[in-house]
């Protein structure tokens, strides 16, 4: 991921973060149940697609840059172009 587009993987990740104190826990840690619901839902994760979808500040960027290039060609001494 970088500033102006977020890339999809089909790779899948595991690892389980508290949801209370932001900290992960290791699979040493794991009880039973975890261990349980971990493997189910391993069995039942469907990857997403690979995929690049462009960021709110890549939409912000082309748009300035469009403003710029409209008022060059808007204000552009002479008036007329000559072929």
């Amino acid at each position: 991921m970088n500033l102006f587009f977020h890339k999809t993987t089909n790779e899948i990740t595991n690892q389980i973060v508290c949801r209370k104190c932001s900290s992960m826990i290791y699979p040493v840690k794991w009880t039973d149940d975890i261990e349980r619901m971990f493997d189910y839902y391993q069995k039942t994760v469907v990857p997403e697609r690979k995929s690049t979808k462009p960021t709110f500040l890549f939409f912000i960027v082309l748009l300035l840059m469009l403003a710029i290039v409209g008022a060059g060609v808007y204000f552009y001494p002479g008036g007329t172009i000559k072929v």
